[in-house]
C-alpha cells in the first residue's frame, strides 16, 4: 500500500501496548527490507524515527454502562451462544484498553501519525506526541465534535459520514450517530472551523485544520467529490477488505463480495457502540435487545464472534463495511489504490 503511494494505518484498538510494540517492529522490518516478496523497487532504510506509518487509538470511554442492562444483555445472548457451541462469559469489568502505556509506548517509538477514535485525548497527550514528531489527528462524526476537537490544536481531522463502515467516532457512546453525507458534513465542518475562526472566541488556526474524509468511497469520482468537498484527503477501509494482502476473514470477505448482500445497518449489538456494517442474522435477532457499553459489550460477544468464525458463518461476525461494497473486487492493495486515485 505505501509504495503504491497510499499511508497505511496500524490500528491499536484492543491491543495491548506489548502486541502494539510487537506490530511496530515487524512493520519496520517490513518497510526496510530492500525488496518485497513481488519484486518491487528496494526502498531506504528507514531513519530511527518516526516510523513513516500511522498508528490508531480508541480513546477509552468513560464507564458509564449500567449493570444491569449487561446482565440482561449477556442473558439475552445465550440462546445465540448455545447454538453456536460457545460460552457467554460473565460481564467484565470495564477497561482502559491499554490507552495510557500505548502513549508512553508511542512517545518513545514515534510514528509519523497518531490517530484518535472514540474521544478526545488529553490537551498533554497531544502535545507529547507533537513533540515527538508525531502528527496528531482526531476522528469526528458531527460538527459539535468537530469543533471540540480543533480546540486540541491537533494536525487534521478525519471527518467521518453516515456511509462510512465500522464504528463511528461519537464522542459520547451513548449518542446516536448523526445521518449525515460525507461530503455534506465535510462543508458543515469547515463552515464551522471558519465561523469559530471569526468569532470573538475564535481560534486564528482552526479555519486552515486539514480534513480527512471518510465514508462512502468506492471510486476515483468519490474521492474526487470529497475533495470538492473540502477534504485534503481521504480515508478509505471497505475497498481494502477484500484487498489479496488482507486478512479478512474469509466468510466477511466472501459476504462483501456477494451482490446479493449490499444492505448495510448501524448496530450496537456487536460491540455496545454504534458500527456499521452488513446486516445479518445476529443483527436481525439481537439488535432489539442491544444496549450501550464498550467495551464491556465487544467482550461478551467476542466468544460468539470467535464461534462463528471457526464455522465459517457469517451470520454472527460482526461483518463491518460501509456501503460502497458494490466497488469492492478481488484485486492487490496496490490496485486498489490506482483505481481509487483522480
Amino acid at each position: 500500500m505505501h509504495r503504491a503511494g497510499a499511508f497505511g494505518q496500524l490500528a491499536a484498538g484492543n491491543l495491548s501496548a506489548a502486541a502494539l510494540a510487537a506490530q511496530l517492529d515487524s512493520t519496520r522490518e517490513l518497510l526496510s527490507s530492500p525488496a518485497s516478496p513481488d519484486g518491487a523497487l528496494p526502498v531506504e532504510p528507514l531513519p530511527v524515527a518516526p516510523l513513516p506509518v500511522g498508528v490508531n487509538l480508541f480513546v477509552p470511554d468513560p464507564d458509564t454502562a449500567e449493570a444491569a442492562a449487561l446482565e440482561g444483555y449477556r442473558a439475552a445472548l445465550r440462546p445465540v451462544a448455545d447454538a453456536l457451541g460457545a460460552e457467554v462469559p460473565e460481564v467484565p469489568a470495564w477497561s482502559d484498553d491499554d490507552f495510557p502505556a500505548k502513549v508512553e509506548l508511542l512517545v518513545s517509538r514515534p510514528v509519523a501519525v497518531v490517530s484518535f477514535t472514540f474521544g478526545l485525548p488529553a490537551a498533554e497527550v497531544v502535545r507529547r506526541l507533537q513533540e515527538v514528531g508525531s502528527a496528531v489527528v482526531i476522528t469526528v462524526a458531527d460538527r459539535p465534535g468537530a469543533l471540540r476537537a480543533a480546540q486540541l490544536r491537533p494536525d487534521g481531522l478525519v471527518v467521518q459520514g453516515q456511509q462510512a463502515g465500522g464504528h463511528r467516532s461519537v464522542l459520547d457512546m451513548h449518542d446516536d450517530p448523526d445521518p449525515i453525507d460525507t461530503a455534506d458534513l465535510l462543508r458543515t465542518v469547515r463552515g464551522a472551523l471558519e465561523g469559530h475562526r471569526d468569532g470573538d472566541d475564535g481560534d486564528g488556526g482552526s479555519a486552515s485544520l486539514p480534513l480527512i474524509g471518510a465514508g462512502g468511497v468506492g471510486t476515483a469520482e468519490d474521492v474526487a467529490a470529497l475533495c470538492d468537498a473540502g477534504a485534503q484527503a481521504v480515508q478509505v477501509g471497505t475497498q481494502f477488505l477484500t484487498a489479496s494482502e488482507a486478512g479478512t476473514r474469509a466468510p466477511h470477505r466472501e459476504t462483501v463480495l456477494d451482490p446479493a448482500r449490499r444492505e448495510t445497518v448501524v448496530t450496537r449489538a456487536f460491540s455496545g457502540r454504534p458500527a456499521r456494517g452488513l446486516r445479518n442474522r445476529f443483527i436481525d435477532q439481537m439488535d432489539r435487545h442491544a444496549v450501550t457499553g464498550y467495551p464491556q459489550v465487544n467482550q461478551l460477544t467476542a466468544p460468539l464472534r470467535a464461534a462463528a468464525a471457526a464455522a465459517g458463518d457469517a451470520e454472527h461476525l460482526s461483518l463491518w463495511a460501509g456501503t460502497r461494497t458494490d466497488a469492492c473486487r478481488e484485486e492487490p492493495a496496490a490496485d486498489v489504490v490506482a483505481r481509487l486515485t483522480p
